[in-house]
């Protein structure tokens, strides 16, 4: 047994102790593969995990989710073997990141440990109703974190499946685009659209910017201006340095920015202007080139790799939780069963 395996089963002996206890019979492990053994705890995390799940997929919202069927499987069928594919999972990331000889350095534990502190702020009575100690969210936790290591020791400077400097900058050139953009809304404070006396105004405005920048004056002193002259005897401007109003914009963001956005941005001659309206909204865009030398490329090499093999990484993840052998403790399964779950 490595090192790492021995401090791991130590801590999860640490959390036997305190995971979900049911009926008069304590069960101090669920699941096992080969020197790994997970507790009650960690065990319910995924059971937990797999019923949040199953509440987006069902039917009817408002039905007993164990009521119902999902992919054509019985809920509480469809349930438990998520969990189990996500145990199997769990213990693939342990043995890999041993196999890989990955170790968690200082800071790296004390970032699990202050994430397991934010969950615990804000989620600890969802996590004690399910059974789940902070020790075992904290054991989930950390075997996120080495997951997202072992993605770095494959994908990242020196891995077997290397990603080069050079695919990163060709993915950030074809993937993403940079905008200065400034954006008003056609909608009051409730959300209902503006009369058309006060919507006219508001495109006024935005026209008016747009000219100006084709002109040649200078778009963030334009914008400022603006916001200036909308402001109250008491308000304040926020402060402009030159990048309040700047956005990098992946082609498949579309949480940040309305849909159509980054193709609208895309369209849009490098250093031209455009203005368009999109989701009530009047906007008046510049679109600035990107640079593959800057410090901002530096720091959205992460992100650019994560999309780029992200999905790749979790089916070779979910390959390993194929190869993976996982012995169940079966009396415990008949106990720690998705109708145990408390979700509200």
């Amino acid at each position: 047994m490595s090192i790492k395996t021995k401090i791991a089963s130590a801590a999860m002996a640490a959390v036997m102790a305190v995971g979900f206890t049911a009926c008069s019979q304590n069960y101090t492990w669920v699941a096992k593969s080969g020197d790994l053994e997970i507790a009650p705890g960690v065990y319910m995390a995924n059971l937990l995990g797999a019923y949040s799940n199953a509440l987006t997929l069902v039917s009817d919202t408002e039905k007993d989710v164990l009521e119902q069927t999902i992919e054509d499987k019985n809920a509480s069928d469809w349930i438990t073997e998520q969990a189990k594919i996500s145990t199997a999972q769990y213990f693939a990331v342990e043995q890999k990141f041993d196999e890989y000889s990955l170790v968690l350095n200082s800071d790296d534990l004390s970032t699990i440990s202050q994430q397991t502190e934010y969950y615990w702020q804000y989620l600890s009575s969802l996590y004690e109703d399910n059974g789940i100690s902070q020790d075992s969210l904290n054991l989930i936790n950390t075997n996120v974190y080495k997951t997202s290591l072992l993605f770095d020791a494959l994908y990242g400077e020196g891995g077997e499946k290397e990603v080069s400097d050079d695919e990163l900058k060709q993915a950030y050139l074809n993937d993403y685009v940079k905008t200065t953009f400034y954006a008003l809304s056609l909608t009051d404070s409730s959300g209902e659209l503006l009369s058309e006396e006060d919507q006219a105004a508001v495109r006024e405005r935005i026209q008016n910017i747009y000219d100006k920048a084709n002109a040649g004056d200078d778009f963030y002193d334009l914008i400022l201006e603006d916001e200036k002259s909308d402001l109250g005897e008491d308000d304040t401007v926020h402060e402009h340095t030159g990048v309040e109003h700047d956005a990098i914009i992946y082609k498949e963001n579309a949480t940040s920015f309305p849909e159509g956005f980054y193709d609208i941005i895309k369209a849009i001659n490098t250093d031209s202007y455009d203005m368009f309206e999109i989701d009530n909204y009047v906007v008046v865009a510049k679109r600035v080139a990107l640079d593959t030398e800057s410090e901002e490329f530096e720091n959205s090499k992460a992100s650019i790799l994560s999309k780029l093999k992200g999905d790749e990484f979790m089916e070779l993840i979910e390959q390993w939780g194929n190869e993976t052998e996982v012995t169940y403790n079966e009396d415990a399964l008949k106990v720690f069963t998705p109708s145990k779950v408390k979700y509200k």
